[in-house]
């Protein structure tokens, strides 16, 4: 769509949001808040409500993340105060969830984030697996901080949980198009209902299509969108006590949707010479290159999740089996240029499964959750590097990394009322880790074997207080647990003593309160993180190396949520942090003590809306929406090269619902003022004479049409 046209619309509609519309006939008609509603969450592995839960949460439902003009995992950050999501290759290599400033930014296959991912109840293991559509969602809960009593030895961060739409016995369908510039095309449905008096079942799916974001005058445009997923369910309630629900979910991609912007530096600083080391001027335009090697993306990726609930006389029972497979390969012109320096692919081979089987019970005063898990990954990978320049015409140097990991836990939180408003809060998680790690490098002869087990214990002290109905008070101290693993470096190590790292923990401390009134809901908590062995990751010659260190985290967060008056949303997220990663190895950072990556000092989200009845008797809804984000780093080793100065993305959205609220039609503008920012960076100004820069989607408009039939 033409720049000057993308203006002239982002002016009209931004003036559409502007309350005083002269031509809507505004009746006296209630009008529903989006925002402000009960918001159920399973953040303890049980149904309650938000505000009853001594949780730092943020919950967005399907209807808000489509008001939100959400697609994928990576969006969810733009409205949730201390998550930040992004990741190397443009979000598809690897994907990053960061909350609080707890990381882990390695994009090899073997590692997994200290912030846990789930799925319908399942677990996530693989940074590969995390970039997904988000289609057919009921709802997605980001917890913060360590969960590791109910959710496991990975979640010392917190973790995100994305919930299906299941099937029930009521008919629903609907259909959803979205039109946007650089030929974006996104096709969502979904059809469920009674396919008897007890099978209930539900098909979704989702096609997502784009023409590319970076303009390559020597090959496919990057940064272009190729992929189908589906869903099907079937749900079985033989009876008012059990029920089965099965789940089969495929992923399909062909495309390029990785890719680099690359800006000259040297010696960690920008600028130093008008082209790289290899002759290369890149574009004063970050959206167009020259590159010679085709980037891509591709994958084939499945997942079987079997839930069976059954109530007993005084008892739940739940017990999930999930399956995963994923066959991804990736690729990239990493050196960005027109001239054969370095490529870099990587193909990785996944299976994974799970058991949990869990009991619910309570008593008059108490309630408490109890299970056991087991979990095993199997990862077969490869990566392939080559280019003239590094390596010799023809040349592909492949190193290959398997593991198999296998972990087994015992868990237990028992939630006693003392009194008619103070709970205690107790739990504990046996966790033991056991995996096989093998690397070998066949040109050179060199290879490294081991395997370790480690064990380790979470757990968890907190008091609630409810001084009155719509306000909860808490207070409360976790160990939150993450299992070691081994680096999987691009090259052999000086020393093969640095493959293995161990298992991090920390002690959290927090306490919150959440006061809910009829027309505003506000949340708010501060915390303080102390770690032993922190997992720390730099990255230097091409080779992520995670090591020990201590890392010292501290805090607090705010969530606002108003309906101040007929058709009026309002929502204020503010994040503060302090993240500091200590005791550093001097070789690695000089003075020992280094920002944390991906955790700006200050962050702030918000919503303004305002829907109006018009004489038909549909609704039209304006919107505006921003984030805004502090100075921060993209690495520990920190250059100017990978600082980035804080910024501000605004988007705007005029919906029309009609009156019997089966169509939704919008027009929106994502970037209004078409900030330009990076969302991640590797400095490899040693290597190249140049960045690796993902930068964050320029300017773009579109029209959706959502139909409930």
């Amino acid at each position: 769509m033409n720049k000057y046209y993308v203006k002239k619309l982002g002016l009209f509609s931004l003036l559409l949001t502007i309350p005083a519309i002269q031509h809507i006939a505004a009746q006296e008609s209630k009008i529903d808040s989006l925002f402000i509603e009960e918001v159920i969450v399973s953040a303890q592995k049980r149904d309650e409500n938000m505000q009853d839960v001594g949780i730092a949460i943020t919950s967005l439902s399907g209807s808000q993340i489509r008001s939100l003009g959400f697609t994928d995992s990576l969006d969810l950050a733009a409205q949730t105060p201390g998550l930040e999501t992004t990741g190397a290759g443009g979000g598809v290599g690897s994907t990053t969830f960061v909350i609080r400033g707890v990381a882990q930014n390695d994009f090899s296959s073997p590692q997994e984030s200290p912030v846990a991912t789930y799925v319908d109840q399942a677990y996530i293991s693989s940074s590969a697996m995390n970039s997904f559509s988000l289609f057919d969602i009921d709802r997605v809960e980001v917890l913060k901080g360590p969960q590791g009593t109910i959710f496991g030895r990975n979640a010392t961060g917190g973790l995100v949980h994305f919930i299906s739409t299941k099937p029930s016995q009521e008919s629903d369908s609907y259909a959803d198009i979205t039109m946007g510039s650089e030929g974006r095309l996104y096709f969502e449905g979904a059809s469920g209902g009674a396919l008897s008096e007890i099978i209930s079942g539900r098909f979704s799916f989702r096609s997502s299509k784009s023409d590319g974001l970076i303009e390559n005058d020597m090959g496919p445009d990057q940064r272009a969108e190729d992929s189908t997923n589906y869903r099907a369910q079937l749900l079985l309630e033989t009876s008012e006590n059990s029920s089965t629900l099965i789940k089969f979910e495929q992923g399909d991609e062909d495309s390029n949707r990785g890719g680099y912007a690359m800006q000259i530096g040297y010696g960690g600083n920008f600028g130093g010479a008008s082209t790289d080391f290899f002759g290369y001027t890149p574009s004063d335009d970050v959206w167009k290159t020259s590159q010679d090697f085709e980037s891509y993306y591709k994958a084939d990726i499945s997942n079987i999740n079997v839930v069976h609930e059954r109530v007993l006389a005084n008892s739940d029972f739940t017990y999930i089996f999930n399956k995963q497979s994923g066959d991804i390969a990736y690729g990239e012109d990493a050196d960005v240029s027109s001239n054969s320096v370095y490529n870099y692919e990587n193909f990785l081979d996944l299976n994974q499964t799970s058991h949990e089987l869990r009991w619910n019970w309570e008593t008059d005063n108490s309630r408490t959750v109890a299970g056991v898990y087991v979990l095993n990954i199997e990862l077969v990978g490869y990566t392939s590097q080559h280019g003239d320049a590094y390596f010799g015409p023809g040349y592909f140097y492949n190193l290959y990394a398997n593991q198999d990991t296998t972990t087994t836990a015992f868990f237990l939180q028992r939630e006693t009322d003392l009194n008619i408003n103070t709970t205690l809060i107790s739990g504990l998680r046996l966790n033991k880790d056991e995996k096989d790690f093998d690397w070998s490098d066949p040109d050179s002869g060199l290879a490294y074997k081991d395997s370790f087990e480690d064990d380790d214990v979470a757990w968890k002290l907190q008091l609630n207080k409810k001084p009155s109905d719509d306000l909860l008070l808490y207070a409360g101290i976790s160990k939150g647990i993450k299992s070691g693993g081994f680096n999987s470096p691009l090259a052999p190590p000086e020393d093969f003593a640095t493959m293995p790292y161990g298992g991090e923990s920390l002690v959290a401390y927090e306490a919150g309160f959440k006061l809910d009134r009829a027309s505003s809901r506000i949340n708010g908590s501060v915390f303080m993180y102390d770690y032993k062995d922190y997992q720390a990751m730099s990255f230097d010659a091409f080779v992520p190396l995670i090591f020990n260190s201590g890392a010292e985290i501290k805090g607090f967060e705010l969530d606002i949520t108003a309906y101040p008056s007929d058709g009026v949303d309002l929502l204020l997220g503010i994040s503060y942090l302090d993240a500091e990663i200590i005791d550093l190895p001097t070789a690695i950072y000089p003075g020992g003590v280094t920002k944390s990556v991906l955790s700006p000092e200050f962050s702030i989200n918000a919503i303004a809306r305002k829907s109006w009845i018009i004489d038909s008797g549909g609704m039209l809804s304006a919107q505006f929406d921003m984030n805004w984000k502090d100075d921060h780093v993209f690495n520990i080793v920190v250059t100017p090269l990978v600082e980035e100065d804080s910024y501000a993305v605004f988007n705007t959205r005029l919906t029309f619902t009609s009156a019997d609220e089966k169509i939704e039609a919008s027009i929106f503008i994502k970037n209004l003022t078409d900030t330009e920012y990076r969302k991640y960076a590797f400095d490899t100004s040693a290597y190249f004479g140049a960045t690796e820069d993902v930068f964050g989607e320029p300017r773009w408009a579109g029209i959706s049409l959502h139909v409930r039939f």
